[in-house]
């Protein structure tokens, strides 16, 4: 049952009549009634969601002596950890990605003599610039070819073949196993958040499938990022540590939080970390979620601030993992050593205002 205006609910009691409820007078009634079971492709009335959620921590700060202090607190508390978590989940897993394309990525052209799972730059770690590296050989050297035709054959054929294998068992992996894996997820997650309830797409299956499709999606040469997948990883991973450690829901069934307006918060705040990871910036995150996923949501002060803070622990961890080996939380930086003058600050302030005054004679 989705509890749309105008609906009844299993009393027979009208939602509106609960909204009004939550909204005016405060009352906690719509927590004693049995709780709303939204099956997969309906939408979520959040109006109603909205007012269960007021009603509920009316009641948190209701109970008697030290528990109406302690129990909100603790709820909060509870909240924040999934996110931290979440945050930490997804600076590993885009670390550990980043190793594993670089890995595979350099396996299409050869191997280290002395360790099979090095990547090239590891392998000749080290070495001095210009220094030859003996430990890195080739598909061809590696079969002692020594004719110029042999070495292109077997390194053209080495290299197709281990491209299509890894296209094709990513493929296989999200055709029989996670279907909702198929693509970036960016269009999905903001379905979700608007209210349509797909609780496959963030399954842990779909969670683990997703991560190692990506890894070889991009190992093989294809033209695509993982930007977008790992906005779709990191609401996964807040889906999951939210059914584990999260207020469980009304009628104690696992695997939901307290309600839909809750766990909505949580998986926006968790979005912006993917971001944060691709591009190893958390204010990047924030804005993301602020310009792409949704600006009303992202409107609330206290999301913004959970989401900075979830961006933030993402980018610190993947600034501990260090995947590049370079102490870079992106391969690429642009850097100059032309220092700017103070008067450069007012063309810079005055292109701010002009833009505010731009978005404001804009309609909405």
């Amino acid at each position: 049952m989705t509890g749309p205006s105008g609906s009844l609910d299993e009393n027979g009691i009208p939602f509106d009549e609960w909204v009004r409820n939550g909204e005016m007078g405060g009352s906690t009634d719509i927590l004693d009634s049995k709780a709303m079971c939204y099956t997969e492709g309906s939408s979520i009335d959040w109006m109603y969601e909205e007012a269960v959620e007021r009603a509920h921590h009316q009641r948190l700060k209701s109970q008697p002596g030290l528990r109406g202090v302690l129990t909100p607190m603790i709820e909060t508390w509870r909240l924040w950890a999934v996110l931290i978590l979440t945050g930490i989940f997804v600076g590993y897993t885009g670390g550990t990605l980043d190793v594993l394309v670089a890995w595979l990525s350099d396996l299409r052209m050869g191997l280290c003599t002395y360790g099979y799972l090095y990547n090239q730059s590891a392998c000749c770690s080290g070495l001095d610039a210009g220094e030859a590296c003996g430990e890195w050989v080739t598909w061809s050297a590696r079969f002692n070819i020594h004719s110029t035709a042999g070495q292109a054959l077997v390194q053209c054929f080495v290299y197709v073949s281990l491209a299509v294998g890894f296209a094709t068992s990513a493929a296989a992996l999200v055709q029989f196993y996670a279907p909702y894996a198929f693509h970036t997820g960016i269009p999905e997650i903001k379905a979700i958040l608007s209210g349509y309830v797909l609780d496959e797409f963030l399954s842990p299956g779909t969670l683990l499938i997703k991560a190692l499709g990506l890894a070889l999606a991009v190992a093989s040469g294809l033209s695509l990022g993982k930007e977008g997948p790992l906005v779709h990883v990191s609401c996964c991973a807040a889906s999951l540590f939210l059914s584990l450690i999260g207020p469980k829901s009304r009628d104690g069934s696992p695997g939901r939080s307290q309600n839909e307006s809750q766990r909505r918060k949580t998986l926006a705040a968790a979005a912006t970390a993917g971001v944060a990871v691709a591009f190893g910036s958390p204010l990047g995150g924030v804005l993301f979620g602020l310009e792409e996923l949704d600006s009303t949501l992202f409107s609330n002060e206290q999301l913004m601030w959970r989401a900075f803070v979830t961006s933030a622990v993402a980018a610190t961890t993947l600034s501990y993992v260090d995947p590049f080996g370079i102490g870079k939380l992106v391969l690429f930086q642009v850097t100059t050593s032309q220092q700017w003058r103070q008067f450069e600050l007012v063309p810079w302030l005055g292109l701010g205002v002009a833009g505010v005054g731009f978005l404001n004679l804009t309609p909405d």
